[in-house]
């Protein structure tokens, strides 16, 4: 049973909070608009949540696909590293630059918002769903809950 919510409640709740974290991390610059005159419009807040959704579900229908194989992966091999889901996260960053804006590479901010953004939704999933992965597995359980070797014992009761 526990499986089961893993997979249907834990995986997805982890990629959506990911998503979240993700998209707060891009927009974390224009939240300091408190002292502008922008933010003395009536529906400044309105646009900047709709903002925060909106970027939230770019990202994720952008790796929904990329980071099920990724989890798919994870899952079946029980790879639980935090170095593994971080590199993850800044390959696919790397991707996203070099596909999404092609030869001239955007601004140095830009790619450094969008490497920091993969880190964040990486390190998001791998302490929500990550750091547990395969742990559902029987075999991996009970190779870790062997106990260690113990000394050879002589049929008369002495030690080897």
């Amino acid at each position: 049973m526990a499986t089961v919510l893993r997979f249907l409640i834990v995986i997805p709740f982890a990629f959506v909070l990911s998503c979240l974290t993700s998209a707060f991390t891009i927009l974390w610059p224009y939240l300091d608009l408190a002292d502008t005159p922008e933010m003395h419009r009536p529906f400044a807040y309105i646009d900047a949540a709709f903002a925060f959704w909106a970027q939230s579900g770019q990202i994720g229908s952008t790796l929904l696909i990329p980071w099920t194989i990724f989890m798919a992966l994870t899952e079946m091999f029980g790879l639980n590293s935090l170095v593994l889901h971080l590199v993850a996260g800044l390959v696919g960053s790397v991707a996203i630059i070099l596909v999404a804006y092609g030869s001239p590479p955007p601004s140095v901010s830009i790619q450094a918002a969008i490497l920091i953004s993969g880190t964040v939704f990486a390190l998001t999933y791998w302490v929500v769903a990550g750091r547990r992965a395969g742990a559902w597995r029987p075999l991996r359980r009970s190779r870790r809950a062997e106990p260690a070797p113990q000394a050879a014992i002589d049929p008369d009761g002495k030690d080897a």
